[in-house]
């Protein structure tokens, strides 16, 4: 599946999520940050590095497009469930990204 990962995220409204330096959030950051503090809720092995190897992917990723394939998709939308400090309508707007249109 091919992701425009370097969009601003949206509000329901429609603005742009503005992190701190007032710059919009894209995809790109706030996936990278939902890897980066990926917790999981019980161990299973392997998971850990799947989801540091897809945040690395999504990091490197120098153009405006990734394609992630089902299984990478899938992990991703559980990490950004999980993830501890994005508001729902920034998480919403993550998993918007992912789905299949």
């Amino acid at each position: 599946m091919i992701i425009k990962i370097n969009e601003p995220l949206k509000t329901i409204g429609g603005n742009s999520y503005l992190g701190d330096n007032k710059v919009p959030v894209t995809f790109k950051d706030a996936a990278i940050v939902c890897c980066e503090v990926y917790k999981p809720e019980k161990f299973i092995p392997g998971r850990t590095l799947k989801v540091l190897a897809i945040g690395t992917k999504i990091f490197n990723t120098t153009g405006d497009d990734i394609d992630l394939n089902e299984e990478e998709i899938n992990l991703l939308k559980e990490v950004i469930e999980q993830n501890p400090i994005y508001v729902t309508g920034l998480t919403g707007a993550l998993l918007n990204f992912l789905e299949v249109k």
